[in-house]
C-alpha cells in the first residue's frame, strides 16, 4: 500500500510539474491564473500601456493644435472675405455712379467691370488677385469718367 501511495505522490508532483512548466505567464492579471502570472512581464505590459497612452495623448495633442490653427485661419478668411465684400460692394456703388456719369458710352468695360466684381462675390474664399484687377479696372472708369465731367 505504501508503495501505491508513493507511486501516486510521484506521478501527482510529476503530472503538477509538467502542467505549471507548460503554462505560459503572462503580465495580463485577467489571465494566466495563479501559477501563469508573471511580475516581469506585468511590469513590461504596464510600460506598454503607458507607452501607448502617451502616444495617444500626443496625437490628441496633435489634433487639438491643427484644429486650433484651422479655426484660426477659418476666422481670419472670414474677416478677409468680410472686408472684400464691403469694398466690392462700395464698388458697385461707384460703378453706377460712373455709369450715371458716362451715359451710354463705355458699355464693355462697364460690363467687364460687373461681370468681374459678380465673379468675386460668387467666391467663397478672398480673391486677392481679382480684387487687384478690378480695382484697376474701375479706376480707368473713374479717369474716363472724370474726364467726360471735365468736358
Amino acid at each position: 500500500m505504501k508503495k501505491y501511495i508513493s507511486i501516486i505522490i510521484s506521478i501527482s508532483i510529476s503530472t503538477a510539474a509538467v502542467l505549471l512548466t507548460g503554462c505560459e505567464t503572462t503580465g495580463d492579471p485577467r489571465a494566466g491564473g495563479l501559477f501563469g502570472w508573471s511580475e516581469t512581464k506585468a511590469v513590461e505590459r504596464r510600460d506598454a500601456l503607458v507607452s501607448q497612452e502617451q502616444q495617444e495623448r500626443s496625437s490628441l495633442e496633435a489634433s487639438r493644435a491643427r484644429q486650433r490653427e484651422l479655426q484660426a485661419r477659418e476666422r481670419s478668411l472670414d474677416s478677409q472675405l468680410a472686408a472684400q465684400q464691403a469694398k466690392l460692394a462700395k464698388m458697385q456703388q461707384e460703378l453706377a455712379d460712373i455709369k450715371k456719369i458716362c451715359g451710354g458710352r463705355y458699355v464693355a468695360e462697364i460690363s467687364s467691370m460687373n461681370a468681374l466684381i459678380a465673379r468675386i462675390n460668387g467666391a467663397n474664399e478672398p480673391r486677392p488677385v481679382l480684387m487687384a484687377q478690378a480695382e484697376s479696372e474701375l479706376r480707368a472708369l473713374r479717369s474716363k469718367a472724370n474726364s467726360l465731367k471735365n468736358t
